[in-house]
């Protein structure tokens, strides 16, 4: 197989500012994408060499598309990184990045100083000036039950209890196996379908990947999660089969 291309990132340009939950757009050349590729979008924070997955299966011939950050991103310098692959398989068919991205607290519009990082002395989540992080790693984990399936004949919705009063709230759809406790743990997650999506929204269709066995039971898992707050809900067990147009 050949190498995966490179290719040129329009928006952002390199040493761009974005502010914690403001709404932002990546751009590129879409007619240069192979067809039905996808494109995964990610930031790398440079000294805690972390990743968060901003967005998945974005259409690359589109050329752009709005994204939003999640709460678990904290000010500080990042890399954006643009992975294309082949439709929605792990086949890498190309690679981009933005090497320096600063996010910034909102309101804050100067670039932040960078900051040696803390020692192994230093309790994590504080500075070595003893200045308490932004993040809050205390995130208040709701009861599975705040988010209840609620089923009608063939349809089914996931409905929250109450209504959701966290600003800047985003929403997460995984796809899990179903049959055991590890349901509700991350190691059970067959695929990530939606990343970053705004949790006010409401509604919201995914297309399962035609690569799934028959023969496993799946369900969807929903998290929301914003201002330290979690809310986890679950769908019924299903089974899925190919398409009637699936060669």
């Amino acid at each position: 197989p050949s190498p995966p291309f490179r290719f040129m990132i329009n928006s952002p340009v390199d040493g761009a500012t974005w502010e914690v939950g403001s709404l932002r757009s990546v751009s590129w050349d879409g007619s240069l994408m192979p067809e039905d590729s996808t494109i995964d979008i990610a930031v790398m924070h440079h000294e805690e060499k972390q990743s968060f997955l901003l967005r998945r299966y974005v259409l690359a011939q589109s050329g752009s598309c709005y994204l939003n950050l999640p709460p678990e991103v904290i000010p500080g310098t990042y890399s954006l990184l643009l992975t294309i692959y082949k439709k929605r398989t792990t086949v890498v068919l190309g690679r981009s990045l933005v090497p320096v991205l600063h996010i910034v607290d909102k309101g804050v519009l100067k670039v932040p100083r960078r900051v040696p990082a803390p020692s192994s002395t230093v309790p994590a989540g504080t500075s070595s000036q003893g200045r308490k992080e932004t993040r809050d790693e205390r995130t208040l984990l709701q009861p599975s039950a705040a988010i209840r399936s609620k089923s009608d004949g063939a349809d089914e919705s996931l409905n929250k209890e109450t209504a959701l009063d966290v600003p800047h709230a985003r929403a997460n759809i995984l796809l899990v196996k179903n049959g055991h406790r590890s349901a509700e743990s991350d190691h059970a997650v067959e695929r990530v379908l939606v990343t970053n999506l705004d949790a006010h929204t409401g509604f919201y269709v995914v297309l399962l990947p035609m690569d799934l066995s028959s023969e496993e039971e799946y369900r969807l898992k929903i998290v929301i999660s914003g201002a330290g707050r979690r809310f986890v809900g679950f769908s019924r067990a299903f089974t899925t089969t190919l398409p009637a147009f699936a060669e």
